[in-house]
């Protein structure tokens, strides 16, 4: 079984760890609430996508590490599968990031 990079996501999680970005002072973060609305409206108009709330998963690509003063943080693109817009990038701090368990390659 080979592990990737990648990290699966609920949109609960995605929420604490944008607060957790924002707390530090990290430059990427994303206004939750607007990204919230939009791939919830992309989702519901694709019949075979399931909206599941906050329980709806995204995945975290890494693309760079960046130092700050407040500490490390891994730069990630939150990938949708491009249902919102844009390239949207969190910085997420280092020990968080490795809590979180990665996506297994395929």
């Amino acid at each position: 079984m080979n592990l990737s990079s990648d990290r699966f996501i609920t949109l609960e999680n995605l929420k604490l760890l944008n607060e957790q970005s924002i707390s530090h002072g990290f430059r990427y973060n994303l206004d939750f609430d607007t990204y919230l609305e939009h791939l919830r409206a992309a989702m519901e108009a694709e019949d075979e996508l399931q909206w599941r709330e906050l329980d709806t998963e995204v995945i975290l690509v890494p693309l760079m590490w960046h130092d700050y003063p407040q500490g490390g943080a891994i730069r990630c693109q939150v990938f949708s599968d491009e249902l919102v817009p844009g390239l949207l990038k969190l910085d997420v701090p280092i020990a968080t990031f490795y809590q979180l368990p990665p996506t297994i390659a395929l």
